[in-house]
Parts: structure tokens; sequence; C-alpha cells
């Protein structure tokens, strides 16, 4: 049996007293903010400081806390960010230097790429793959056919 195609699903309906998560904020920890800093600015991240210790980069929405701190040590964290277009990122962000994975289509339906900061935190990128949006489309519309029929023209309704 082949691999189940990954599908957004619809946001479940939360009774009113649950509390919405309005947003995420990945934290990068990093061991030389302005090293750091700098990485993100590169990639057209807007940079602000808090303090000596901790910085933000902004970009369109998304916001990445940088700590300068040894505890979690530096590196290790992953985010994914879901792009409009992969290769436009790629490179984007090789033109700012980065040594950026090349995006490339992969069996779970996604055409992504990476980069990986000084400090080891690596962020993915992709886009859903147009042909795995034309196979989700195909394979609807095959559910559609097997349960929906046209009412006969002989029927009457009420």
């Amino acid at each position: 049996m082949g691999a189940v195609p990954y599908t957004r699903r619809r946001p479940p309906l939360y009774a009113a007293w649950v509390t919405r998560i309005v947003s995420v904020d990945p934290i990068f920890a990093a061991a030389d903010i302005r090293r750091a800093a700098e990485h993100y600015k590169r990639f057209g991240f807007e940079i602000s400081y808090h303090d000596d210790s901790y910085a933000f980069a902004h970009r369109q929405g998304l916001d990445l806390h940088l700590d300068l701190t040894n505890s979690p040590t530096p590196g290790g964290a992953l985010l994914y960010l879901r792009v409009d277009d992969a290769d436009r990122l790629a490179a984007e962000w090789r033109a700012a230097g980065a040594d950026v994975t090349e995006p490339k289509d992969y069996p779970w339906g996604k055409h992504e790429g990476s980069d990986t900061d000084p400090d080891g935190n690596t962020i993915r990128f992709g886009v859903t793959c147009p042909w795995l949006i034309t196979e989700v489309a195909r394979l609807s519309c095959l559910d559609f056919a097997r349960w929906w029929s046209p009412p006969s023209s002989s029927s009457s309704r009420t």
C-alpha cells in the first residue's frame, strides 16, 4: 500500500472557553547574538534588540527570537515555513550568501529546501507540490462520483 498524501485538515471547532493560539514565535539559541542577527538580516529580516543577549528577527509576520544562551545548547532548533515559492526564496537567500539546500520534490508532497544558521538552527521551507494538488483534486472528484448520483428525471421533488 502506498503512502497516503498529506492533506490540510479543517481546523477543529473548539468551545468558546478554549483559548485560541494566535501565533507561534520560535526561539533560536545563539552562541553569538550579533552573528545570529546578521545572518537573518541578510535574508531580509528586520532586527531589533531587547538587550545584548536577546534579539528579534522580523519578516512578514514571523518573529524569530534569538537568545544568547548555553541552555539549551545553541543549535538543534527546527522551523518549517510554508512559502508561496520555495525556489524563489532559495535564490533570494543564496544571493544573500547563504548555503541553501536546493529545493526538491519529496514523496510527502512538498517541494522543500533549507538553511542552517551558524549556530546549527535550521529553517526548512516549502510549498505543496503542484502534482499533489492535482492528485488530491482527482481523488476528491472520484470520491464525490462514488457517492453522488444525479436525481433521475422521472423522480419528483416535494
